[in-house]
């Protein structure tokens, strides 16, 4: 019973403490016939409020509404401004609006919806006349046009992939919608009278030819230095951004002087780990701040045509949960593309991880949309990765598992980056995956005769990091090879007086690799030559 209690009490107490939380991301700025505005998302007992408050006005506009109410959308017309918002319980999404003309709240979506993108005005003459907006109901996600007079909403694109973003064109007083899948463009002429739609331009986009599904060392006009490169893809927690207490040296010091330390990174621990336990290999910082999975996406080819590189870890996640920009089964087509294409056009091997936990949002007791959809991307994630035959590391689960806590694993400034320990855990989780790759088979392989009395052989150098020995296998007939030896160098040299056999004319051989943990290549083919 007193344990009942206690839970209760500290639920209660967690709900107090973060009842005047501010989810600072989710702040906006408006200005209305020279009055300055402040949106707000502020916690409250029930889950989130939002507040729309000037020098001489505040309101909570979501009072009616309790709940999750997130990402507000401010709007401005000739004499009044509308904030759009998105209400969240337990899966269920609805799309709701204030009118400052009438002091008013009210829903506009309340049905059939998995998810409601951020909200984007359509304005006529200077007045709001309708909202666009990325909506999930079946298969994926579509655009749809909200009419603000007539109450009434219609899918406009009802396109077979996702539509992956939109933007509003004025040309010549004409009102023009484009948007984009992954395959296609389009554009639609709207009529800002009766909001009527229609598509007048739709192309094809040009998308690189898919090469193969097995995965292969990387060709490049670096040559195989490239096999020991390892390239990190993804936002502010592969950039290297950890805020941490211990890193500050004085209080005038800025977070942004030193929340950098690409050296604590998965990425960067796994290097040191193999330069210090192996042997040499190089990396690629190519994380950016802020990047939800479509910027990865969209800025992936230009990154990846400057470098080269073999192992690619791929994360990407926590700001499209954050940023509500697109429904989870897109981002996880977003993340399918990256790793497809690293791995088909760039003939890397693509190691992807799930979205890490953040701990401001998890600590609010009421607040479950981040949890959930992140628990649900993930899910995505690992399903993905097992369907396309790529490994997958999932740091969610892995933090929840840690000794220590999973808030230890999560920085002590606001907790949405990984601390070195998060980070040291991913790369635990990734350092078995790399340390397990086979090594290539030696290759150009060449045999010459020196004189009457050996024949020399020597083979193209292995160059991964834990490379240890060679493994060569031969003898005097093809289905026999019955005598063995290694070696640490790339060539060997048989003398005839001591192989000497004068019933046999022909030796077959060999060889494979062997790598510090044991890990074995293919064998090569059988190589024969005459004595």
């Amino acid at each position: 019973m007193k344990r009942i209690l206690f839970a209760v009490c500290f639920v209660l107490f967690s709900a107090f403490l973060l009842s005047n939380v501010t989810i600072e991301e989710q702040t906006k700025l408006f200005e209305l016939n020279g009055v300055g505005y402040t949106v707000k998302v502020i916690g409250s007992f029930s889950g989130t409020d939002i507040i729309v408050s000037s020098e001489t006005f505040s309101k909570n506009i979501t009072a009616s509404v309790p709940g999750e109410n997130l990402f507000p959308q401010a709007f401005v017309s000739r004499r009044n401004f509308f904030v759009s918002w998105i209400q969240y319980k337990k899966g269920n999404v609805k799309l709701y609006l204030y009118d400052s003309k009438f002091n008013t709240s009210r829903i506009l979506i309340s049905e059939k919806f998995k998810f409601i993108g951020n909200a984007k005005p359509v304005y006529r003459r200077g007045v709001l006349r309708a909202l666009l907006f990325l909506g999930l109901t079946k298969d994926n996600d579509d655009i749809y046009l909200y009419d603000i007079y007539e109450d009434t909403y219609k899918n406009i694109t009802d396109t077979p992939g996702f539509e992956k973003r939109f933007k509003l064109d004025i040309v010549d007083a004409c009102t023009y919608l484009n948007t984009e899948t992954n395959d296609e463009t389009f554009k639609y002429k709207i009529n800002l009278l009766n909001l009527k739609v229609k598509l007048i331009e739709r192309s094809k986009k040009k998308i690189k030819t898919k090469t193969t599904k097995t995965i292969k060392p990387i060709k490049t006009k670096l040559g195989y230095s490239a096999y020991n490169r390892i390239v990190a893809f993804g936002d502010s927690i592969t950039w290297g951004k950890i805020r941490m207490d211990e890193f500050k040296t004085s209080s005038d010091q800025h977070w942004t002087e030193v929340e950098y330390h690409p050296e604590l990174t998965y990425w960067g621990q796994l290097a040191e780990m193999i330069n210090t336990q192996y042997g040499s290999v190089s990396t690629v910082n190519l994380g950016v701040c802020g990047d939800p999975s479509l910027a990865g996406k969209e800025r992936m080819d230009s990154d990846f045509s400057q470098i080269s590189g073999y192992f690619c870890l791929v994360m990407f996640g926590t700001n499209d949960v954050g940023g509500n920009t697109s429904s989870m089964p897109s981002v996880s087509e977003n993340l399918e593309w990256i790793i497809q294409n690293a791995r088909d056009n760039y003939n890397m091997y693509p190691i992807i991880m799930t979205v890490p936990p953040q701990q401001n949002k998890l600590l609010h007791t009421t607040l479950q949309f981040y949890k959930e959809n992140t628990v649900y991307l993930n899910t995505l994630i690992v399903k993905m990765a097992a369907e396309n035959n790529i490994p997958c590391v999932d740091s969610y689960k892995a933090f929840f598992e840690s000794e220590e806590g999973w808030q230890a694993c999560l920085e002590d400034y606001k907790g949405n980056h990984p601390s070195p320990l998060g980070h040291r855990y991913i790369m635990d989780l990734i350092k078995p995956i790399v340390l397990s790759m086979k090594p290539r088979i030696p290759k150009s392989v060449n045999i010459s005769f020196n004189g009457k009395n050996n024949i020399s052989i020597s083979w193209g150098k292995n160059i991964e990091f834990d490379f240890y020995q060679y493994y060569v296998e031969y003898g005097f007939y093809v289905n026999q090879l019955n005598r063995k030896f290694t070696t640490l160098d790339n060539s060997h040299i048989f003398y005839k007086n001591f192989i000497n056999n004068s019933f046999q004319q022909k030796l077959f051989i060999r060889l494979r690799a062997i790598d510090r943990d044991g890990n074995k290549s293919n064998f090569s083919q059988i190589f024969s030559f005459n004595m």
